[in-house]
């Protein structure tokens, strides 16, 4: 019974602020893909990327900064195989 509580109201919902006030719509699972592909890849190739330009700008004199510096490029490339293959899936739903 517990997991019937919701119903069909229970959905992702997006809230749109217009001078004409707030509206409510509910979000599509198409929808909710691409934004866990726009978060992915964001996360890919901002912070991983950055973290190996630092390591290689900054921490040469550690012994770790070579391998910090191949982990900051190969986890994005990864990140974006995966990442771009589940919205090429997702997108023809």
């Amino acid at each position: 019974m517990a997991h019937n509580f919701h119903g069909s109201n229970y959905y992702i919902t997006s809230i749109t602020i217009s001078p004409n006030g707030l509206s409510a719509s509910k979000n599509t699972t198409k929808e909710i893909f691409w934004y866990i592909h726009g978060i992915g890849m964001f996360i890919a190739w901002n912070l991983f990327v950055l973290i190996g330009y630092i390591a290689a700008r900054f921490l040469k004199h550690y012994t770790w900064w070579s391998l910090l510096h191949f982990l900051g490029g190969t986890i994005p490339s990864l990140f974006s195989v995966g990442i771009i293959i589940t919205a090429i899936i997702k997108s023809n739903l």
